[in-house]
């Protein structure tokens, strides 16, 4: 009887234990990716870019939208060139630990070499409060210092890349300043 109770008390410790693998954390990897997560979701949305200019956006012709709902060690992810949303590549995320992971990926994304963002292992650089990344489908949208504030002298062109914050029913605080939601795209096209 003692046998059988404590068979059921290490089930219920193994059970109850918590995975050993955490979520991403929203910041800057390595030298290429830029990635958000939301906790309440456990989604994530990143860019791979092979070269950033100083406003955080693609600055060649390597780069990839990549999205997936985080599930532990191994998380399948969608991904596509920004523009050719038909094109997507499925690959898997694999957790090493909270502050790194590894992409790999069926193939090469457009315009990418074979080394290209097809199977790399990223270390978080800095960390960030990011929740969402999108881009802006407006062809031009302006900047608000609040929700339902008089907007900024600041446009935003369309293709643009914003770090979302915090969101308030019908508005979005990036990094940039407040915006209507419905000025971005979700997952770009």
């Amino acid at each position: 009887m003692r046998l059988y109770f404590f068979l059921i008390f290490i089930v219920f410790i193994a059970c109850n234990e918590e995975s050993p693998y955490s979520p991403p954390i929203s910041g800057y990897y390595g030298d290429h990716v830029i990635l958000a997560y939301n906790e309440s979701s456990k989604e994530f949305s990143g860019i791979y870019q092979t070269n950033i200019n100083a406003n955080g956006e693609p600055a060649d012709s390597c780069y990839f939208y990549f999205v997936g709902k985080f599930a532990g060690e191994k998380t399948n992810v969608i991904s596509w060139r920004i523009g050719h949303r038909l094109g997507e590549i499925f690959g898997i995320m694999t957790m090493k630990d909270s502050l790194s992971f590894d992409l790999s990926f069926e193939k090469n994304h457009i315009n990418c070499t074979l080394q290209q963002g097809v199977k790399e292992t990223y270390i978080l650089n800095k960390k960030t409060d990011w929740r969402y990344i999108r881009t802006v489908k407006a062809n031009a949208a302006s900047l608000y210092t609040l929700p339902n504030s008089s907007p900024l002298d600041t446009l935003l062109k369309k293709g643009e890349i914003l770090k979302i914050i915090d969101k308030e029913i019908d508005w979005v605080q990036t990094s940039r300043g407040w915006m209507r939601e419905e000025d971005l795209i979700r997952f770009p096209g």
